[in-house]
């Protein structure tokens, strides 16, 4: 079992998308700033927003794409002047 999750920080009022097989845990490191490369890095504040259970890896990290290339889409065509 395999799970897509969204972080939000209140410090930086920031989302972080990601996918684990242990969403708890891996909140815990980001916290803890075990990925020092990570944009997770900028906060320890990290609130679990959503849990998405996916049966496997590949569509966890699919729905990770997905969302974020979403999110690039919809900042792009909003400073363009467009409303999504």
């Amino acid at each position: 079992m395999h799970y897509l999750y969204i972080l939000y920080s209140s410090n930086v009022d920031k989302f972080y998308i990601g996918e684990s097989p242990d969403v708890f845990v891996r909140q815990n490191l980001h916290n803890n700033h075990h990925f020092k490369n990570a944009h997770a890095k900028i906060a320890d504040d990290w609130e679990i927003q959503l849990i998405f259970k996916c049966e496997q890896r590949g569509d966890a990290i699919y729905l990770e794409k997905f969302i974020k290339r979403i999110k690039i889409l919809t900042k792009f065509s909003t400073s363009l002047g467009f409303v999504c």
